[in-house]
């Protein structure tokens, strides 16, 4: 799996942007969540969601997970686990290719009962990675 990243840092949100897997990538830590988008730069090839999508305003596919136990702690994310949280993102989008596709790392979504609260939530299109 190729992580390339071209620039981390920034306190409230910690912030980071490069290319996963020939993608580009964009990292985002503040408040109580850190979330990870990915697009492409390429020209949409016919997959809608996939190709011709802007990383930061319109990404193909995105993925968000609760971080610490106070209200500011993701904005607060020291470098080290920020690279962690993009490395754990990616490996986990690694993991799930092939399973049906239908959000960011090709897993099935499937709503938490209501009423409960999800420490992950992944959006996405549908498409096949």
């Amino acid at each position: 799996m190729a992580i390339e990243i071209d620039w981390l840092g920034g306190n409230c949100p910690v912030q980071a942007m490069g290319k996963i897997d020939g993608e580009p990538f964009y990292f985002r830590a503040r408040g109580e969540t850190w979330s990870l988008s990915i697009g492409s730069e390429e020209e949409d090839s016919g997959k809608t969601g996939v190709h011709g999508r802007d990383v930061v305003g319109s990404p193909s596919r995105e993925y968000e997970e609760d971080y610490g136990d106070g209200p500011y702690d993701a904005g607060w994310m020291k470098e080290d686990v920020a690279r962690q949280m993009i490395e754990k993102a990616a490996k986990i989008r690694r993991d799930s290719q092939g399973a049906l596709p239908t959000d960011f790392f090709g897993q099935v979504l499937i709503p938490p009962p209501h009423g409960s609260s999800s420490s992950k939530n992944f959006i996405g299109s549908g498409d096949d990675f």
